[in-house]
């Protein structure tokens, strides 16, 4: 219970508990019951029956109202037959657990009581309670305000506790070394959600109930060993649900004492993590499910943090591939870059360094460390922070040494060919000559073919597809016009006599071209379909489908092949688009469905199984799409709006086949042909029950930021000066910007010490909670004192992102500390004041005493023998010695009454100038060798003042010019009127005052140091101060060492009286 609570609590319970209720035994009549409820003509609401002080019934004025209606003879009917038996009661321990008053109304409410009986700790009657007189006791009149104060602010305490989200418990503090064992005070209405249990059900029990056999011990170890040093834990551990389940929270636990530092309670807040657990758990499973398939690879994966210019990871098969040990390469990252090849150091360290992107694609030599030379392709690629800016270097490396050694060999092959065609072309222009009779000879015969052919090339011209035909030996011999533009020929005949190599295409196609004519000559079988790419003229590269049949003679031998060719990109580019279509829809992460116009299921990707949980022959069993739908509404209304051939977006509730009700944001269209007619829809589903979970727990972390008392800013770690992001309007209160003027200002808007910052913010970042106290200054330049607790926040992958800073406002504790401090200087220096006094007062008055001793004893010893002026000679001694003791003691008397604040200025009338006249003429009588010079322009001046007060103000300057001027030496007095003030002004020719003493002159027992040996006691300045300050004067001093000193004293011709 909080302090102010137990003083609620302590004063309210004798003012508002009735110690003498109106009681009845069970035999009572109701008649004299109804009697007693009148009786003196106040009416009394209810009246309790006892037996043996025992509460065992309760009957109310409504109980009359009934039985009046029923027409009971109250005459004759005893009490015990119409009384209520139920009566709700607490006793003297229970009561004193309730925070005052305010937990009392709610009592009252919940209940509906109008009286609450008290017991003893032996269960008999000790009084009751009633709303009145809680009301009455909170009215009276001396503390009536003081009590509305407080329960006003108990009101809004009980508000937010009642109201939190969080669980909050309260339990005794009977034993530190059994915490656990404690008993339950109290619980809210949040503990009443999470665990089950209700706070009447709690109430008593002790915390042990709750608590799981799955909770690790050392949790609950460090639990004891903090509170019992009275410190604050947060922790986690797992609950028992009353229903028997069991759930996470994570729980703040901290000790409350009462106003003599005892611990009187323990208040537990528990926050219900069990979701956050699961999380964390799945992501868990999923972070060991990456890292052994990155521990498996064989291709090498490194990252490299390119600010620190290091190697964070590199996995296991950067051993096997490289030869060299992981941990060195940590140790040591140039050992990378010794690694590669001379040859190729320099080339790809230049590319590293010119790629500002972080990206580059190479391939390069490796020197393994027993001597062996292997060829490594790398591909990387840059990770970057929110600003843009490339932090991570992420990349793959592969061993391509075998594929190296393939090329090379492909390369030898390739040259070795291209000798081999060299050579047989040479030998076809040397057998070309023997060639060209038969070619006359079959020219006449083409010329007789080419008329007869005449219509078939009209017909042949004007087919989209090209035609060719050759002979045995894979020559052309003809063409038509499609063919031939392909290949480059305005004309069809320039083809004739050429063949594929004399072409535009690749040598790659001229020799599959030339494979596949022998062999349709050899295999006298024609090729269809036979699929390539080709380059055309224009540089175009087209695929072509080509099909070749054998031509015969009229004897049946094969003469040479017929073709056609026919461009085919446009339907191998649809095929190609919709096989990544279908690629893209299978790897797509969210479920798609497709189905046709009569609504059956054609196509559901990897994504929707895995969701759904339905095969495509198990969904069209169900229903088809209805079947996932949980509210039938919802998907008739999806199916009116594609039926119509309208688009559908929006987020809708969906079942899976085991029963889960998922969040979907679907998305759904039509299929239509060219035609425009609905052939089919395609359905994209996205679960987002996890964001939609999220964002509410998001949502309820901002409200609860926003509602804290303690400014709350976040800033941006990975940015430079941690630019603010949020801040909540507490931050706002306290220190006087708005949100907007806060957000994007640096560190320094909330440090302004640099010192501090360098603390806090160290070059090489925090990794741990801190927490300092700085002074800051408001929007309106007020001051302020706050304490800082910052703490960082890092990424799944141990990045550094944000600080979470949390600023309390200390300024009346600051202020409170200032004061205490003031306090305890003023004492120490009071208590040198009063060291200072006792010694210089008891030097001060040994000189006069011991004039005073040595002048009597001379007197006793040598009076008679002396004449008459030597005796009057040691009477004079002895009483300058006694009105010096007495100066002195005036001085302290005065100092005393002016600190205590009992010197008061007494004004009276009287004449200024004679009043100076007689002050100077006793000055001078006692002491004779210095002359004062009066000097004073007015022959009256009729003055308001207090005498007293200006006589010890005059007299202490006179007679310190005095006493530090050398014999024989004037001193100057002047009198002069100004602005209704009367300026005084002495002035001497003495020691003078040293310019570093001037500041403290006015202090109590402060002298200069060129005083040497002139007697004082520092206190007739203080003196002369003190009077002018009550008299609402001033003084002001010159002096030079060794010339003198001038004070000037003004003060009013009319005092105030009340000064």
């Amino acid at each position: 219970m909080r302090p102010l609570a137990e003083t609620l609590a302590s004063e309210f319970f004798d003012t508002i508990i009735d110690r003498y209720p109106i009681s009845v035994t069970e035999d009572t009549l109701v008649l004299d019951v109804i009697k007693l409820m009148n009786k003196e003509g106040k009416t009394i609401n209810d009246v309790l029956v006892v037996r043996e002080q025992q509460v065992i019934g309760l009957f109310s004025e409504q109980d009359v109202v009934r039985l009046v209606s029923t027409g009971v003879n109250f005459a004759h009917a005893k009490i015990s037959e119409f009384m209520r038996n139920s009566v709700f009661t607490l006793t003297e321990s229970q009561i004193e657990d309730f925070i005052f008053p305010q937990s009392l109304f709610l009592l009252f409410e919940q209940y509906h009581l109008r009286i609450l009986p008290i017991l003893d700790r032996q269960g008999n009657l000790l009084g009751n309670i009633t709303l009145e007189k809680i009301y009455q006791a909170l009215l009276a009149k001396d503390d009536g305000e003081k009590y509305r104060q407080q329960y006003k602010l108990l009101s809004l305490l009980e508000s937010v506790v009642t109201n939190s989200k969080d669980a909050v418990v309260i339990t005794e503090a009977n034993s530190l070394d059994t915490p656990f064992n404690s008993c339950i005070v109290y619980v809210n209405q949040a503990f009443t959600d999470m665990s089950g249990w209700s706070y009447w059900e709690i109430l008593g029990k002790t915390p042990s109930i709750l608590q799981s056999e799955l909770t690790d011990n050392s949790v609950y170890e460090l639990i004891y060993t903090t509170i019992q040093s009275g410190l604050r834990v947060t922790t986690e551990f797992i609950n028992h649900h009353k229903n028997g389940s069991k759930y996470w929270v994570e729980a703040d636990i901290f000790p409350i004492v009462d106003q003599n530092g005892e611990i009187t309670h323990f208040v537990n807040i528990q926050r219900d993590i069990t979701s956050h657990k699961l999380i964390e758990d799945n992501l868990w499973s999923s972070v060991q499910l990456f890292q052994q398939l990155v521990e498996n690879i064989h291709q090498v994966l490194f990252v490299r943090d390119v600010k620190q210019d290091k190697i964070i990871y590199i996995n296991p098969a950067y051993e096997k591939i490289f030869g060299r040990k992981r941990d060195h390469l940590y140790e040591n990252p140039e050992e990378l870059i010794d690694a590669i090849h001379p040859e190729d150091r320099e080339r790809l360290s230049a590319k590293i360094t010119t790629s500002l992107d972080g990206n580059y694609n190479e391939e390069y030599r490796i020197i393994r460390p027993d001597g062996e030379v292997r060829w490594i392709w790398t591909r990387a690629f840059p990770l970057k922070n929110n600003v843009g800016e490339v932090y991570r270097l992420t990349g793959i490396s592969e061993d391509i040494t075998e594929r190296k050694q393939a090329q090379n060999i492909l390369q030898e092959t390739n040259a070795d060919l291209e000798r081999r065609v060299s050579e047989r072309t040479k030998i076809l222009k040397q057998t070309n000559h023997q060639l060209m009779d038969e070619i006359q000879e079959r020219l006449k015969i083409e010329e007789e073919l080419r008329q007869s052919q005449q219509m078939l090339r009209l017909v042949m011209d004007n087919i989209p597809q090209g035609i060719f035909w050759k002979d045995r030996d894979s020559t052309y011999l003809g063409c038509n016009r499609n063919f031939a533009y392909n290949a480059g020929f305005d004309n069809p005949q320039l083809i004739v006599g050429k063949t594929d190599y004399d072409l535009c295409w690749s040598k790659e196609y001229s020799e599959s071209s030339r494979e596949w004519d022998f062999k349709v000559m050899a295999t006298n079988q024609p090729q269809y379909h036979i699929i390539e790419t080709q380059h055309q003229f224009d540089g175009k590269q087209v695929w072509v489908e080509t099909n070749k049949v054998p031509l015969h003679d009229a004897q049946g031998n094969v003469v040479g092949i017929l073709g056609t060719v026919e461009d085919i990109t446009e339907r191998k580019q649809s095929e190609e688009t919709l096989l990544g279509f279908r690629k893209a829809i299978e790897c797509a992460s969210d479920a798609i469905c497709m189905t046709d116009s009569q609504g059956n299921i054609i196509h559901l990707n990897r994504a929707f199984k895995e969701l759904f949980e339905y095969t495509t022959e198990e969904l069209n069993t169900a229903g088809n799409l209805a079947a996932i739908y949980a509210s039938h509404s919802d998907y008739r209304k999806v199916s009116a709006k594609i039926h119509i051939g309208k688009s559908w977006r929006g987020a809708v509730k969906m079942r899976s086949k085991s029963g889960r009700i998922l969040d979907i944001e679907l998305r759904t269209d039509a299929i239509k042909n060219f035609t425009g007619e609905s052939i089919g829809t395609v359905n994209i589903n996205t679960d987002i029950t996890q964001r939609l979970r999220t964002e509410t727990e998001l949502r309820l972390r901002e409200r609860a930021i926003a509602a804290s008392n303690n400014g709350v800013l976040i800033s941006d770690a990975t940015i430079p000066n941690n630019p603010i992001m949020y801040v909540n309007s507490a931050f706002e209160n306290i220190t006087g910007y708005s949100i907007s003027e806060a957000i994007g200002q640096t560190r320094d808007f909330y440090i302004n010490n640099d010192l501090e910052v360098n603390k806090l913010f160290p070059e090489e970042q925090i990794n741990n909670f801190c927490s300092t106290i700085i002074c800051n200054y408001r929007k309106d330049n007020s001051e302020y004192w706050n304490e800082l607790s910052i703490s960082p926040v890092y990424s799944h992958d141990g990045i550094l992102t944000n600080f979470i800073v949390v600023q309390t406002d200390i300024t009346d504790y600051k202020k409170l500390e200032q004061q205490l401090r003031e306090a305890l200087e003023k004492e120490k220096e009071l208590n040198e004041l009063k060291s200072r006094f006792v010694s210089t007062t008891s030097h001060e008055f040994r000189t006069p005493l011991t004039t005073i001793l040595s002048s009597s004893e001379l007197l006793e010893n040598y009076g008679h023998k002396w004449n008459k002026e030597n005796r009057f000679k040691y009477l004079r001694k002895i009483q300058t010695a006694v009105k010096h003791m007495t100066h002195l003691l005036e001085d302290v008397l005065n100092l005393e009454k002016a600190e205590a604040g009992k010197l008061q200025c007494k004004p009276t009338y009287f004449e200024l100038v004679k009043y100076c006249f007689s002050l100077v003429e006793d000055l001078q009588i006692n002491q004779p060798h210095t002359k004062i010079l009066f000097d004073c322009e007015y022959k009256s001046i009729e003055v308001y003042m207090d005498a007293n007060l200006l006589r010890h103000i005059l007299n202490n300057l006179l007679s310190n010019a005095i006493k530090y001027s050398p014999d024989m030496q004037p001193i100057n007095f002047m009198i002069a009127i100004q602005n209704h003030q009367a300026i005084f002004t002495i002035k001497d020719q003495g020691i003078g005052i040293p310019e570093e003493y001037l500041p403290h002159l006015f202090q109590s027992f402060n002298r200069a140091s060129n005083v040497d040996n002139i007697q004082g006691t520092g206190l007739g300045l203080s003196i002369v101060k003190k009077c002018i300050d009550i008299c609402q004067g001033d003084i002001n001093v010159t002096s030079e060492v060794g010339n003198g000193s001038v004070f000037t004293v003004k003060l009013p011709l009319n005092m105030a009286t009340d000064s």
